[in-house]
């Protein structure tokens, strides 16, 4: 019985040890959110972050076509998020995925036709691109 508990402590000590190398690894997915944010930099919109994207994790990736877009991780950090929202109007849209990919981590809409894709670092971009996608900063692509 003692081998037998020895055993299992052993095998959720290496599962452990496993998840906490996934959890620090699916971080990596967007070397953005490594950075300090900037001072001289646009800072979200208190009254537009919903509650899930942890509003400390937000940082401002790029002004496009005048609207600001963020990124950031969920209250959990186990999610990718994008946030975007005009400099003027209130037509703004948001939207997570699951991290620990390289791929499309979250696709999403404001609904009134404008698409934003949220990838990883080592995304391929040449599919996106050649559907019609705009890359408008490494991790974000623009459909309208």
């Amino acid at each position: 019985m003692q081998e037998l508990k020895k055993g299992l402590a052993k095998s959720l000590l290496i599962t452990a040890s496993v998840l906490g190398m996934t959890a620090c690894a699916s971080g990596s997915d967007l070397k953005i959110l490594e950075q300090d944010p900037q001072p001289e930099q646009p800072t979200a919109h208190s009254s537009q972050i919903p509650e899930i994207i942890d509003p400390g994790s937000l940082r401002f990736a790029v002004e496009y076509q005048g609207a600001n877009y963020f990124i950031g991780t969920s209250t959990d950090k186990n999610m990718g998020c994008v946030l975007a929202y005009p400099t003027t109007g209130n037509n703004w849209l948001s939207g997570c995925g699951a991290l620990g990919g390289n791929n499309v981590i979250v696709n999403t809409s404001n609904g009134s036709g404008t698409q934003v894709i949220l990838v990883g670092d080592g995304a391929d971009p040449r599919t996106l691109i050649d559907d019609g996608w705009t890359q408008i900063h490494q991790n974000i692509y623009l459909h309208r």
